[in-house]
């Protein structure tokens, strides 16, 4: 069985698992309220965002990309 650990990394990963990984992934968050929970909040987040930069230009993400980049490498000098 699958731990709590475990099934986080694979939801936020969104890595491809093998079809027993998914039985034992759609076990336990039928087992789990938390990290069913998790599941239904990272759907909400991706579903956001997907909505929020769906009218963004090409242009346009490309300099949000940039400025996150910028961002979070200053604060690993920091």
């Amino acid at each position: 069985m699958l731990k709590c650990n475990e099934i986080a990394r694979i939801l936020s990963s969104g890595e491809d698992v093998s079809w027993m990984k998914q039985a034992q992934l759609k076990m336990h968050l039928a087992m789990c309220k938390h990290c069913s929970r998790y599941a239904e909040q990272l759907h909400m987040i991706a579903g956001s965002a997907r909505r929020l930069f769906a009218s963004q230009s090409e242009q346009d993400l490309e300099k949000l990309e940039a400025q996150v980049i910028r961002e979070h490498s200053s604060k690993k000098t920091d």
